[in-house]
């Protein structure tokens, strides 16, 4: 194996299981652990940027869709499972007790129609790793889907979780 570093990314909508899309980063990826709120703001901005204009998520039109809200209780659910995948070194939808989506938004207090999350390893910035969910079909149709309406996200390590939901009631 060469010294580049491997990401990793994974999408789900509702409580699908998804595969694993290994990609290779062209640098080393640092470790951290970032609580600030520019790259949120940033992540937000960005996904908002592609909605407003829509894009193909591989061989689909996705057309424009209004813009997301930030949601805590989606950030809340982000947080608890890039924690739960930095502490066990696992990257995926279940957590290392085998709770799904559902469950960990029920966890939070989060009554949805419907949700989505994308979960991502090995990217050093925002950037990055919204470049690398925009280039999967499944991560960029988790970000496109007119259906979802707010979303939240953490980054802790090399792990990240992007959460997306559409609410009850609102």
């Amino acid at each position: 194996m060469t010294n580049a570093i491997k990401n990793r990314l994974t999408a789900g909508a509702f409580i699908l299981a998804a595969s694993f899309l290994p990609l290779r980063a062209t640098a080393p990826v640092a470790a951290s652990f970032s609580l600030d709120e520019y790259w949120k703001t940033e992540l937000l901005a960005m996904v908002n940027k592609l909605r407003a204009t829509g894009c193909r998520c591989g061989n689909q039109y996705m057309p424009p869709a209004p813009p997301l809200q930030w949601n805590e209780q989606l950030e809340q659910m982000a947080l608890i499972h890039t924690s739960d995948m930095r502490r066990h070194r696992f990257m995926g939808h279940y957590s290392s007790t085998g709770v799904g989506i559902a469950g960990r938004a029920k966890a939070v207090g989060y009554h949805y129609i419907a949700v989505g999350e994308n979960v991502a390893e090995g990217y050093a910035s925002t950037q990055r790793v919204f470049t690398g969910w925009r280039k999967s079909p499944g991560h960029c149709r988790n970000m496109m889907r007119a259906g979802f309406q707010e979303m939240g996200a953490a980054w802790m390590g090399d792990y990240w979780a992007q959460e997306f939901g559409d609410p009850v009631g609102r």
